[in-house]
């Protein structure tokens, strides 16, 4: 929920107090797509600067958000959607995050691989904001594109994949993971 629309803090908490009443127990939030990126970065300002201040949350919100829901039975599973729908991404271009083309709607696994630190930056940050032990990671919808090859997605998703458990945290995705770059299999990584 959220990523095409940004929907205000004081919503989230409506929709939170009604999936309690209805016993609904995940918010799986999704604030980062092809549009945008709306929760605030203090390692990477530039993620939300050019959005306006009631079009982004705060870390504070995030914050208050997670602690709402918990209160309420509800755990907030946190979506950044990579390495596809990352238009939403395209200030970090001038700070060394990599697209596949210039549609810039596709993360490219660059090899000396600054694409790969910012997106650990970005999770080791949005991990102190989200308790889970559940961390989604989108990896759906992508394409060969561009410098973008099958290996290529794959060799990014396996690397975020990977980090993600180094932080403790299970990585959740979408089915292509499995189906389309083969990035899990009914294996563990472990």
């Amino acid at each position: 929920m959220c990523s095409r629309r940004f929907v205000p803090k004081e919503l989230i908490l409506n929709i939170l107090d009604a999936m309690s009443y209805v016993k609904m127990n995940v918010f799986h939030w999704h604030f980062a797509d092809w549009c945008s990126y709306s929760i605030e970065s203090k390692i990477h300002p530039p993620l939300t600067d050019c959005l306006g201040k009631e079009e982004k949350y705060s870390q504070e919100d995030a914050i208050e958000i997670v602690e709402y829901a918990r209160k309420r039975g509800i755990r907030v599973i946190p979506e950044i959607d990579i390495p596809g729908h990352a238009k939403g991404m395209q200030t970090m271009k001038d700070e060394g995050l990599f697209f596949c083309d210039a549609s810039l709607r596709q993360i490219y696994n660059d090899p000396p691989g600054k694409s790969l630190k910012i997106l650990k930056d970005l999770i080791l940050e949005l991990t102190t904001l989200f308790p889970d032990d559940y961390f989604h990671i989108g990896c759906d919808e992508t394409a060969v594109v561009g410098k973008c090859t099958t290996q290529n997605m794959k060799s990014l998703e396996e690397e975020v994949a990977r980090y993600v458990i180094e932080l403790g945290k299970v990585p959740v995705g979408w089915e292509e993971m499995l189906f389309s770059t083969g990035v899990v299999s009914l294996r563990s990584y472990s």
